[in-house]
């Protein structure tokens, strides 16, 4: 926006809505018209070695060093000078802004001297470039100090001064002022100065709309930089653009808030660095802000109202530095482009189009977002914040880096509360659900289902209620008490889930693959995992609600089953693998064949775990593992390479003429087996010594 003005047609808010939301804001509005008193200016506290010139200093030797604590008022230098003697010595040059001694009335510094002191204050109006004392001469009155161990505030009222006999005050500068400080006590001088400022209690309107037109920074509550009117009041729009072209700086411009503002809505609308908005005061936006074009930052803290937005064109950023949003409400980020934000907190979220990002650094420290909804080809990076959350909602993607504590509190009164994220959830973060400290709601029946990808790798933790997913992540695994289900896909096996570490609580605690497979890429001596496994099978903490007759999950370590891909996914040595499977499938290849039979033959009444024969988690190969082998023979085989039927297959192993038993003589076919075992350990061992 490039013209002097807004149609008030663009306004979203109906009046009654407006003077509702006013009424809300918790910082005190200024009504249009209204007066605020004039800004207090900082004009240097010495903290940079060009701040005081000190070049064209005459008159005797002046010593002009900077000092890190001594007479400090403000910052952390001050200036040290010393001379030995003082009249009308030159102790040096300091630039002022004109508009800020338009606006204020008073001169005011503090000096810490051990010797006493006495300034002449001389205003040059319109010096030339390099020669600080030329053009207008305004000398004032001698100001004394006298000896004093801590410092003296020394003022000079130059707005009713007499510099003339028909002058009061300082006259007008076109496009600079110098202030000269002149010694005049005569005797040797030794003093400390800091703080020069320009203070006042006059005022100046503020309300209306208004577009900034000084080409470069300044402050916000002054006339000289706007146009027709300062904004600053409810209903006030206010514009950051180019002026029709007359602000036309590629510099970052920045607007000093030397006074706290309320207005309707901001807008953006300046290429190259932009402008920023900082300063010790607040802003408070009743509808939000809209960037048309640029890069631009708020830097003073900002408050929004609850229901306001943010909307950044396409190929345009807003950087917030320190958000806050009222009323326990909503805000929404809408437009292409991207916002940047340090937190949000204390309200309900929702990305609808372009990038939300907050900053790294971590000031959401935990702060509540409600509902978080992230809209189709939107993403929500939340960076290392530790955000904690009732629901996630959407089908973008959410980025999390830090760690998102989701699914709290029931969606209503006392009974179960469920939310479902349909996008992308990913990052190096972690996401906890349930469990919040000090909630006094029972949670056990709360559903919180992600149906899109989840690749997260700072691990997922679930504390209570339901959890459906599609995966379980890329990082650690834990469930400390309600159970987390993998969906079902419509052909097994086909996603496959690999975590780092997998925790299941004894009690009140599972995990239901369903119909998928799980690698367990652990971290530690190779093979220490796979029992663990076992028991979490055996105690039904890991199980498959897809379980029937003839599939169950079946488990080994892969530092025995030496694969280099499983279900899709690269796996090493320092891998446990679980499969949805038949019962019987003893090295994980989806068949139940002769290499199946000869591993439980092999390990026939040792204890041992899926990949050595045991098949019913109990830990020892026996009858009852052979009969589940027995029930699934050749199950999943579609071009057998060894013997196509039990019976083939017994007589391989020494069994030829042995019927398939009933399940009252599986013992018969145990002692059979428990003999061929024997045989081949012994033919294994002889082998062994003639090698």
């Amino acid at each position: 926006m490039s013209g002097s003005g807004q149609s008030k047609t663009r306004r979203t808010l109906s009046q009654a809505s407006l003077a509702a939301a006013a009424a809300t804001a918790v910082v005190a509005l200024l009504g249009a018209g209204a007066t605020a008193a004039r800004a207090d200016t900082l004009v240097t506290s010495f903290e940079g070695a060009s701040d005081f010139d000190y070049s064209s200093t005459s008159g005797g030797s002046v010593t002009v060093a900077p000092s890190n604590s001594t007479g400090v008022t403000n910052g952390s230098r001050a200036l040290h000078v010393t001379s030995p003697q003082s009249w009308w010595i030159d102790f040096g040059y300091i630039n002022v802004d004109p508009n800020a001694l338009s606006l204020n009335t008073t001169l005011q510094f503090d000096v810490l001297t051990s010797t006493g002191v006495t300034f002449v204050p001389v205003f040059h109006n319109d010096p030339q470039a390099g020669s600080p004392a030329s053009g207008g001469w305004n000398q004032g009155p001698g100001l004394s100090v006298g000896a004093s161990s801590t410092p003296t505030t020394v003022s000079f009222d130059y707005a009713t001064y007499a510099f003339g006999p028909t002058q009061t005050g300082l006259p007008a500068a076109t496009t600079s002022y110098t202030l000269q400080l002149q010694g005049s006590t005569g005797n040797a001088v030794d003093y400390y100065i800091d703080n020069v400022r320009l203070v006042g209690s006059g005022t100046v309107t503020v309300g209306g709309d208004g577009e900034w037109k000084t080409n470069g920074s300044g402050d916000w509550v002054d006339p000289a930089n706007w146009t027709p009117n300062i904004p600053g009041a409810a209903g006030d729009y206010g514009t950051f653009g180019t002026n029709g072209g007359n602000v036309s700086t590629a510099s970052q411009i920045v607007v000093n808030t030397n006074r706290a503002v309320t207005l309707s809505k901001l807008f953006f609308d300046k290429g190259g660095a932009g402008y920023k908005i900082s300063g010790t005061f607040p802003i408070s936006l009743l509808q939000g802000v809209e960037v048309l074009s640029g890069t631009h930052e708020i830097a003073a803290a900002t408050n929004i109202s609850s229901g306001a937005s943010i909307n950044t064109a396409a190929n345009s950023s807003l950087t917030l530095r320190n958000l806050s949003v009222s009323g326990f409400g909503s805000f929404t980020k809408v437009g292409d482009g991207t916002l940047n934000a340090d937190k949000i907190t204390n309200c309900s979220l929702t990305v609808t189009a372009g990038n939300l990002n907050l900053l790294p650094g971590n000031t959401q420290n935990n702060g509540w977002m409600y509902g978080i909804t992230i809209g189709s080809l939107s993403t929500a990076n939340f960076a290392d914040a530790m955000i904690t959350n009732n629901g996630l909602y959407g089908t973008g993607t959410a980025v999390i880096n830090g760690k998102l504590t989701t699914g709290q509190f029931l969606a209503s009164g006392s009974g179960p509360g469920s939310y479902s994220f349909d996008g992308t959830l990913a990052g190096t973060g972690s996401v906890v659900i349930g469990g919040v400290t000090g909630s006094t709601n029972d949670e056990s029946q709360n559903t919180v289902n992600f149906t899109g990808p989840v690749t997260i790798s700072g691990g997922i933790t679930l504390n209570s209620g339901s959890l459906n997913t599609t995966g379980l992540g890329a990082g650690p695994f834990t469930v400390t008490a309600g159970t987390a289900t993998v969906t079902p896909k419509p052909t097994p096996n086909t996603q496959t889930s690999k975590i780092t570490a997998l925790s299941i609580a004894a009690t009140g605690a599972k995990v239901d693959l369903t119909n998928n497979s799980l690698v367990i890429d652990y971290t530690g001596p190779v093979g220490t995992l796979v029992g663990d496994v076992r028991q979490h099978l055996q105690s039904a903490r890991l199980t498959s609600s897809s379980a029937d007759a003839t599939h169950r999950l079946g488990y080994g370590d892969n530092a025995l089953l030496n694969k280099t891909s499983f279900g899709g996914v690269t796996v090493d040595a320092s891998s446990v693998l679980v499969k949805y499977t038949f019962g019987g499938d003893a090295n994980l290849d989806g068949q139940v064949d002769v290499t199946d039979l000869g591993s439980l033959a092999t390990n026939w009444q040792t204890s041992n775990v899926w990949t050595g024969g045991d098949f019913n988690y109990d830990g020892f190969v026996d009858v009852s593992d052979l009969g589940i082998l027995a029930t699934d023979w050749q199950l999943g085989v579609g071009s057998p390479l060894g013997p196509s039927s039990f019976e083939a297959a017994m007589a391989s192993v020494g069994l030829g003429g042995t019927a398939v038993p009933e399940p009252s003589t599986m013992g018969l076919i145990g002692l059979c087996l428990a003999g061929v075992a024997s045989r081949r350990q012994r033919r294994e061992a002889a082998a062994a010594a003639t090698r």
